[in-house]
């Protein structure tokens, strides 16, 4: 038996179960039986097992390009392990043969109330580590609780090792676990997935239907699919796909006609979560902008429209209208409804249509008892009163929903003995599914939300209007102006598509979609709409949270900075809380700038020091513009942040993405083409640069505009043959006309002209702007705004 676990720097950090998002505090696994507690802003990773284990946990701290870890491995108990002391000498039988361990050392602890013997050596992985292992036993478990940092830092860093060895303790084995695994897995399994394209595109034929192709692609970052276990379980989807669409769920092996970039365009970095729609020959007819099943339903909806395929056997039978999603027909069937059937039919409709007064109405009429009328108070936010009206339910899907409407408000712990109830006794329900999925993977612990309607602001973002170029510059402008001031919500934010998901990117993209209205402050209505964005930005806490895979919050603080520096500029909000927000911003940006000098929203301990360069520009413009507008900056902090983009520099005028990766090389420069023209302004703007290394930048533009605009519209990330992501488009333009501004201004007009023509490529027929969906219209707005008034000011 091997229990030794090494190689402990270069573990792949492997998000094996959505459990790696746990917040601070304790984690338990009832599964292997332990829990332990995560200190604030250490890592929460559960990385791909070692040889000899079978589960492992990782809590980190990443600093200097280091890691100080504490891992906890699981090893199943062989026979011959009778104590501790067996355990630890099986252990340093192997550390003796291995060339990277030196000076091992024995000694005893005791955790969890159990005798611990440890070992502890150096350890040569390239930097000079120490590592401790405990091991502990219990009946058919050895833990190993392993402790490691650089080797001149491990004696400081035991106090902080030693409170989480001490939060170590064993916990009852969920004895149902794998029946609750087991019936999770069941999830999804009431939609007939085709297997391979050829399969797909026959049966869509031969049923006349569309095909819905779904992606799931996380290349090692996530591990599973959470769309058969959330989409897929929501009823009304589970109906419409069935009947109008043949699904698929995409890989890189799928190899459909879509793949191909003369067709749509799928790279080999395809990377997201989403839903496109395809015929049978394999061409892509429509996108989604999220997964929210109320959004598939209607775009599902929209796509038959257009693409009805076969129709209803029955013309008559409304029951088989609103199974299709065919709602208008149903509506005139059910345009006078007679008896108690016919208003549950009424119920069905109104509810599909998301009319809580109509719903409410055909059940006062007959049409639906407690367990309709508490659907539709969940629909629209109503949590207590469908909690009254289900708290003696006994069936499966009150009971569930009974548990939907406790936990809105008071949280899922509420609310998991009874999911285990109805799992454990309901075995044969979708609702025992989907209870044991939520029970078994706690990043499922949102679809408790799903039955809730969105938004219809929500609703409206996540609309995807048609492409419609505007070449009237200033109809143009207007146009995205009115757009920004008709979407602002009272709150002074902009809804957008990911406003569900995180309230970081409401900061970042109300804070974009600000700054772009700000030179036009002298209207009555855009003065108003920015001082309510700024004191809603100025309202926001700001804090980068370290401990995530991903990060945005990053975005949120520079983006908020911009325009907090910017409303000085032009007298927005008052100066002095404009300053404060500002400090406590550069506050929170010095505590996680990388030691290379840069900032990032990857947070992996396969590259502790990963700069991103584009991320790291931004900042540097966002900082300079705080820094003449009242803001103080730490020493050194620009000066090192342009260092650690000036080595991504290729001499061909194009930026390397990140330090993991390096340097570009002309094999990538259409992938760096949009994102280089802010390296180079950044480096120069702090001196680093000169204006031929903007006009470099913008030549590598240039050379691929029209390759990378092709991905356009795209609501997959990475698509281009190079990696490029829709996201990168409008982002890169804005920048890009800013650093035109930079160069002398006979060399100005090619570019000024290729930007103002490419930026109109992502107008949509309601004056907002577009180049990826998820990100959305108000975003989009935003930057295109800034292009414009950047390199065509009213006053030309």
């Amino acid at each position: 038996m091997r229990t030794l676990i090494l190689a402990p720097v270069v573990l792949l950090l492997c998000l094996a179960s959505p459990e790696a998002a746990v917040a601070d505090g304790a984690y338990t696994n009832t599964e292997h039986g332990f829990t332990i507690d995560r200190p604030e802003a250490w890592t929460f990773s559960q990385p791909t097992p070692p040889a000899g284990a079978i589960f492992s946990v990782k809590l980190a701290q990443i600093k200097d390009a280091t890691e100080t870890s504490v891992t906890v491995h699981v090893v199943e108990r062989a026979d011959e392990i009778e104590d501790s002391t067996d355990a630890r000498d099986a252990a340093e039988e192997n550390w003796k043969r291995e060339a990277r361990v030196s000076g091992i050392e024995r000694g005893r602890s005791v955790y969890a109330g159990v005798e611990a013997k440890w070992l502890k050596a150096r350890y040569d992985a390239g930097a000079k580590y120490t590592i401790r292992q405990h091991f502990l036993l219990s009946e058919s478990r050895i833990f190993i609780l392993q402790c490691l940092a650089p080797e001149e830092a491990f004696t400081a860093a035991d106090k902080d090792f030693e409170p989480i060895l001490k939060s170590f303790a064993f916990v009852p084995v969920d004895e149902d676990r794998a029946k609750l695994l087991a019936l999770a897995d069941k999830c999804g399994r009431e939609v007939r997935f085709a297997e391979t394209w050829p399969e797909a595109a026959a049966r869509a034929k031969a049923e006349d239907k569309t095909i819905m192709v779904v992606f799931e692609v996380y290349r090692g970052v996530v591990e599973g699919r959470f769309t058969t276990r959330s989409l897929f379980m929501h009823p009304d989807v589970v109906e419409i796909v069935n009947a109008r669409f043949v699904p698929i769920f995409w890989t890189i092996e799928t190899r459909a006609p879509f793949d191909h970039p003369s067709v749509f365009g799928l790279g080999p970095s395809t990377f997201g979560t989403g839903i496109m729609f395809a015929t049978p020959e394999g061409k892509i007819i429509a996108q989604t902008a999220t997964i929210d099943p109320y959004h598939i339903y209607d775009r599902c909806r929209e796509v038959l429209k257009d693409h009805p395929g076969k129709p209803p056997e029955n013309q008559k039978s409304t029951e088989e209208l609103l199974r299709r999603g065919d709602l208008e027909a149903a509506e005139k069937l059910l345009a006078a409804p007679a008896g108690e059937d016919a208003w549950k039919l009424a119920y069905e409709l109104q509810r599909k249509l998301r009319s809580g007064e109509g719903a409410l109405n055909a059940i006062k009429q007959g049409g639906g008892g407690n367990l309709e009328e508490a659907l539709i108070h969940i629909g629209t936010g109503e949590y207590a009163k469908a909690e009254k009206l289900l708290a003696k339910a006994k069936d499966p899907q009150g009971m569930f929903l009974h548990c939907v409407a406790v936990a809105q408000q008071k949280g899922v712990a509420e609310v998991r003995k009874k999911l285990r109830e109805i799992a454990l006794g309901h075995p044969d329900s979708r609702w025992a599914w989907l209870s044991a999925a939520i029970l078994t993977e706690p990043r499922l612990e949102g679809v408790l939300s799903m039955f809730n309607w969105p938004d219809e602001r929500l609703m409206r973002a996540w609309a995807i209007p048609a492409y419609e170029a505007e070449p009237d510059i200033e109809k143009a402008r207007r146009g995205a102006i009115d757009y920004l001031l008709l979407t602002q919500d009272d709150t002074g934010r902009w809804v957008n598509p990911r406003s569900k998901r995180a309230s970081v990117f409401d900061v970042a993209i109300s804070s974009i979609c600000a700054s772009s209205l700000l030179p036009y402050k002298d209207e009555a209505p855009v003065r108003a709409a920015l001082k309510s964005a700024n004191e809603y930005v100025l309202a926001q806490e700001f804090k980068v949270d370290a401990a995530q895979l991903f990060d945005y919050g990053i975005w949120a603080e520079i983006f908020a900075l911009d325009f907090i520096a910017r409303c000085n500029e032009h007298g927005i909000g008052q100066r002095r809380s404009n300053v404060k927000v500002m400090q406590h911003i550069i506050k929170d940006l010095e505590a996680n700038q990388y030691k290379g000098g840069g900032w990032g929203y990857f947070n992996s301990p396969q590259a502790p020091d990963n700069t991103i360069g584009f991320v790291t520009a931004a900042a540097i413009l966002s900082l300079q513009r705080a820094a003449a507008n009242g803001a103080t900056l730490p020493p050194r902090m620009l000066e090192r942040a342009m260092q650690s983009i000036a080595i991504l520099y290729h001499e061909g005028g194009s930026f390397g993405y990140m330090w993991a990766t390096g340097k570009t090389s002309p094999e990538k420069e259409a992938e760096a083409s949009l994102r280089s023209p802010l390296y180079a302004l950044a480096l120069k703007r702090g001196g680093g640069a000169k204006e031929a290394a903007i006009a470099r930048a913008l030549d590598v533009y240039l050379k691929y505009r029209e390759h990378t605009i092709k991905e356009k519209g795209k609501s997959i990330c990475h698509t281009g043959p190079e990696g490029t992501a829709a996201y990168y488009l409008l982002f890169g333009y804005r920048f890009a006309a800013e650093a035109v501004n930079d160069l002398p201004e006979e060399s100005q007009p090619k570019y000024r002209d290729a930007l103002l023509n490419d930026v109109q490529q992502y107008r949509l027929n309601d004056g907002s702007y577009c180049d990826y969906p998820n990100v959305g219209r108000e975003y989009g707005t935003g930057m295109a705004l800034a292009v414009l008034s950047l390199l065509s000011p009213e006053d030309e």
